[in-house]
């Protein structure tokens, strides 16, 4: 039906309640009071003011196209069946505080101009706000978003993509109970979803967050996902709790990531491969086990996130973790060359590696180890004299022999050069080569152990 005319609300019931749809009309006042057996197909029309607060709707609605001047109120309103407010303009907001969606409902590509409520309302079937443009705050705070039949794991329940939001978007309290996606959603102003529980998977990809967003004590017991994200200021997870993957990857956070006070459960993981944060502030103990290249035994990759945790630990001044971040990447390094019987010098490059570079100073992170190194290295050369056999002059009993304590000087000397032994092996005794390969070992030795150590004093 075709009318441009403009039709009183009673006029529009009675069209609807015989089975017509309203088309391109202009509607002064609609009022929808108690039940609504017939459906609400209004399309492509204007209405000035839209009050149905209370109806409850046991067949279809449909505004799709439509344009509300005033203000509409569906306040406690129930929806039993199929809802579709598809590209409608709320051009003086919207109230659906505290209204029940039974079935399938649909913003995609709506327009809500002014401020606007969805407080405690309940939404049982798959809904969709995609594309939806919502110029005014809003606020989704206590709602409930749930599901009789979960979906399949990569498909999605409720769904906010490409959305964009102008002024604050509220969701404090809310619950999903199904898998909810913010794909490429852009948050002008605050993001606030503090207390919000996400029962299985979250994903915000490449979504965009231009000023602050929170999910202060909220509750991720599915997967979330951060990846290709942008965020031009603080996201906050204080006190957050997560029970799955948090994943990371390739997200751009222009200021602080702040993962502090954050409860990372056990079977919890992290995945940050190419993201970039000016600020990461989380602790090791939140991270150190929850890699999951690490976990999936990449070392390439982990590799790669442990250069990343490196330069964020060192930014907040955190140097501790920064060296423990700098061991496990040149852990997860060596882990990257090959072993085999085929390739025995890599083989042997590896074993090298680990024994020399690792356990002897902790590549450079340790000096407690380089310490303990020469203590070795020192015992070692001490057995060798002892035991030798050879001739040496000096001895305090001069038989030529030196006892153990006098080997323990000779190795000192030799290792520190210092003057603290008179022993001398004969001019013609092979130990005059064991006593310069001490000496050139002592070297190095004493030079890594001075750099390890004023590294740690001058930070």
């Amino acid at each position: 039906m075709s009318n441009s005319k403009l039709l009183s609300g009673d006029e529009v019931i009675r069209r609807l309640k015989r089975g017509e749809t309203i088309w391109n009309a202009h509607i002064g006042t609609l009022k929808i009071r108690g039940d609504l057996c017939c459906g609400l197909f209004i399309r492509n029309s204007t209405i000035e003011v839209l009050d149905c607060s209370e109806a409850r709707f046991t067949a279809a609605v449909e505004l799709d196209g439509c344009r509300v001047i005033k203000r509409a109120y569906f306040k406690k309103s129930v929806f039993e069946q199929q809802s579709t407010f598809r590209r409608v303009q709320f051009e003086g907001g919207c109230d659906f505080s505290g209204a029940i969606f039974d079935k399938r409902t649909h913003f995609n590509l709506a327009v809500i101009v002014g401020w606007s409520t969805f407080e405690k309302a309940q939404f049982r079937c798959r809904t969709l706000f995609s594309k939806a443009h919502l110029k005014g705050e809003v606020v989704f705070r206590d709602c409930i978003f749930t599901t009789k039949s979960p979906v399949a794991e990569q498909s999605n329940k409720f769904s906010f993509n490409d959305m964009t939001c102008d002024f604050r978007v509220h969701m404090q309290g809310c619950r999903f109970d199904d898998n909810v996606t913010f794909t490429g959603t852009r948050f002008c102003d605050v993001a606030d979803f503090e207390g919000a529980v996400f029962k299985r998977h979250a994903r915000l990809k490449y979504a965009q967050f231009m000023r602050n967003v929170t999910f202060k004590s909220a509750s991720f017991e599915g997967q979330m996902h951060l990846n290709g994200t942008t965020t031009e200021c603080d996201l906050l997870f204080e006190e957050t709790r997560f029970s799955g993957l948090i994943n990371l990857q390739a997200m751009y956070g222009q200021r602080n990531v702040d993962f502090h006070k954050s409860i990372v459960g056990e079977n919890s993981s992290f995945q940050i491969e190419k993201a970039h944060f000016s600020r990461l502030l989380i602790d090791r103990e939140r991270i150190e086990s929850h890699l999951e290249s690490v976990r999936q035994n990449d070392p390439e990759t982990a590799r790669k996130e442990f250069g990343l945790l490196k330069h964020s630990f060192r930014e907040i001044n955190a140097y501790a973790d920064e060296d423990w971040a700098y061991l496990m990447e040149k852990r997860m390094e060596r882990y990257t060359i090959p072993m085999g019987r085929d390739k025995p010098l890599c083989s042997l490059k590896r074993f090298g590696n680990w024994l020399v570079l690792d356990l002897g100073c902790g590549y450079g992170t340790r000096p407690g180890n380089v310490f303990f190194t020469s203590l070795i290295l020192l015992a070692f050369f001490a057995a060798v004299y002892y035991f030798s056999g050879g001739k040496f002059t000096g001895t305090v009993d001069g038989n030529g022999h030196v006892s153990m304590f006098e080997a323990l000087e000779l190795s000192f000397r030799i290792f520190t050069n210092a003057e603290v032994s008179s022993a001398e092996p004969a001019r013609s005794s092979w130990l005059k080569y064991v006593m310069m390969a001490e000496s050139s070992l002592g070297f190095f030795v004493m030079m890594v152990l001075v750099v390890t150590y004023s590294r740690k004093v001058i930070r």
